[in-house]
């Protein structure tokens, strides 16, 4: 079975996504009944807003109850790369502990509409590896904590062919133009969507205070350049709808970043 185009992929950090009466990284804050019941309602609200065939996902502590989450939510395929790890409270501390149990380290997830291998969740090396097979698409998605003009995210990606001045991201891009190391790389979606082929602005994906800053990425290898037609990258969004107001425990301290590309997706039976 194959799935008509287009496809879309999208990246949340989901900001201490453990129940109820699991503490953040110590016993002293957790979420209230009714910020985790908002909180949910939120995720729910967002993923059909997005609607996107697959979803990964960071911060995730409560992995069960997102998992039964994302299958109300039509994603019937869920996988996590670890599992969660948790320490005891000093019970006997002063002041008592808020919660008797806390998460020491999230884990990352992903949920998909479709059937998927069973090690879709990779590190980012890993992901750099994989997309040096030119022929097979590949996402790389998350909060890489590291801004578009960042070494470290310039060291990964392909920025050269697309600058605005003469570039190759253009409907009329000769493939045979395009430095030839630049196909085992993966680009940063957002760079191919337009407007950003003629503007620099980017909207912040996380809030610090009044400030904030993009540093989560959808990011595609060379079968989704743009040299590589039919399949395009139609556009990238930032939903940040959350931003204007509220208290971020109850949704996130960060965006939600989506990616839609025309492709086809071939459904394993």
């Amino acid at each position: 079975m194959t799935k008509a185009a287009p496809c879309t992929v999208a990246t949340v950090n989901l900001y201490h996504w453990a129940e109820p009466g699991i503490g953040w990284y110590s016993a002293e804050a957790s979420h209230s009944s009714e910020g985790w019941a908002e909180k949910c309602a939120w995720l729910t609200a967002l993923l059909a807003e997005m609607d996107a065939d697959v979803v990964g996902f960071q911060e995730v502590v409560s992995v069960a109850h997102l998992e039964a989450l994302c299958a109300a939510a039509g994603y019937a395929h869920f996988s996590v790369v670890a599992e969660p790890r948790f320490a005891e409270a000093e019970l006997n501390a002063e002041p008592a502990p808020a919660v008797a149990r806390y998460y020491t380290r999230p884990v990352q997830a992903v949920a998909s509409r479709h059937p998927m291998p069973a090690q879709p969740v990779r590190a980012s090396a890993s992901v750099a590896r994989a997309a040096e097979a030119p022929d097979r698409p590949i996402f790389g998605v998350g909060d890489l904590n590291d801004d578009p003009s960042s070494s470290a995210l310039r060291a990964l990606t392909a920025y050269r062919p697309f600058e605005r001045d003469g570039g190759a991201a253009g409907d009329d891009a000769d493939p045979a133009l395009v430095d030839p190391a630049q196909a085992f790389r993966l680009i940063d979606a957002h760079r191919l969507s337009p407007p950003s082929l003629t503007s620099d602005h980017r909207a912040p994906t996380h809030r610090s205070g009044a400030r904030g800053e993009p540093i989560d990425f959808v990011l595609v290898s060379a079968p989704l350049h743009p040299w590589a037609t039919p399949q395009r990258l139609v556009r990238a969004r930032v939903h940040d709808a959350h931003f204007r107001g509220g208290d971020p425990a109850r949704s996130s301290d960060h965006a939600a970043v989506s990616a839609q590309v025309g492709v086809q997706v071939v459904v394993c039976a």
